[in-house]
């Protein structure tokens, strides 16, 4: 069917024929005829005005990413590469992105924003080197369950890993350690690894000071503010209730040493 629209304009649409066709049918076939012939209302204008915008800043933004521009990004290292730009857009919320990308040449980046981070490997090269022929390694890791940020390094090379309850610390990653056997089954190899990111001395040593501001965005994530009701223990012993419950929280890692010395005083101080 063709259809005339008041701008001139021809739209050919494909209907059920309507001569045979039962009430709902021939109803359905009018609403769409009135609805390709009558204007939009503001309401859907505004609508699709904002989903065009939207689209637009997206697309300027991969484009951006893609030449390498990152304007509100800090970027230590190497352009991003195309691939690698694009995982990390898509790994932004809306009106969000990093706010530090460090980013080693063929090895991989790191991208931190307000409240996690991401380690990705991605693109030819990296996904090769990584293991993932023909994909890539992408891990995300949310600050609060941080525990650390290690760097271990030998005469040029070293290597930025992130410590959690998954994947702790406690051996040197290695390039060469596990050389007799395969990519995938090297424990320590660094390229592999989905919490580590290779990164040479001289880039750590530009980016140790963002590094410090990382840890200390991970730690304030992390701290536990133990709020004690500064009132009088009530008789059946409310206050070894309390201490007691302060006990249980520092036996089951929730509280560390400091944590639970600065609750006791305010405990006891009534």
């Amino acid at each position: 069917m063709g259809l005339a629209m008041k701008d001139g304009s021809q739209r050919k649409i494909t209907l059920m024929s309507l001569r045979s066709a039962d009430a709902d049918e021939k109803l359905t076939g009018n609403v769409l005829y009135g609805l390709l012939q009558e204007e939009p209302t503001p309401e859907l204008r505004d609508a699709q005005a904002a989903q065009d915008a939207r689209r637009q800043a997206a697309a300027a933004a991969l484009t951006q990413a893609k030449d390498g521009l990152w304007p509100n990004t800090t970027v230590i290292g190497s352009r991003p590469r195309e691939k690698a730009a694009e995982t990390v857009l898509a790994h932004c919320r809306e009106g969000e992105s990093p706010w530090l990308i460090i980013s080693s040449l063929g090895q991989g980046l790191l991208a931190a924003f307000d409240d996690r981070l991401i380690i990705v490997k991605t693109g030819a090269w990296t996904g090769l080197a990584s293991g993932a022929m023909g994909g890539g390694r992408i891990a995300s890791f949310s600050f609060d369950q941080i525990t650390g940020i290690e760097y271990n390094s030998g005469l040029m090379m070293g290597v930025l890993e992130v410590l959690t309850p998954s994947y702790s610390g406690g051996a040197n990653k290695d390039f060469w350690r596990g050389a007799d056997r395969s990519l995938n089954k090297d424990n320590n190899n660094p390229n592999t690894l989905s919490n580590t990111l290779p990164v040479d001395k001289a880039m750590h040593a530009q980016a140790l000071p963002h590094l410090n501001e990382l840890r200390d965005r991970i730690s304030k994530a992390r701290t536990i503010t133990v709020r004690v009701e500064q009132e009088r223990p009530t008789a059946g012993g409310g206050l070894a209730d309390q201490l007691a419950r302060l006990v249980e929280l520092r036996d089951a890692g929730v509280l560390d040493a400091e944590e639970f010395a600065t609750a006791k005083r305010r405990l006891l101080d009534i």
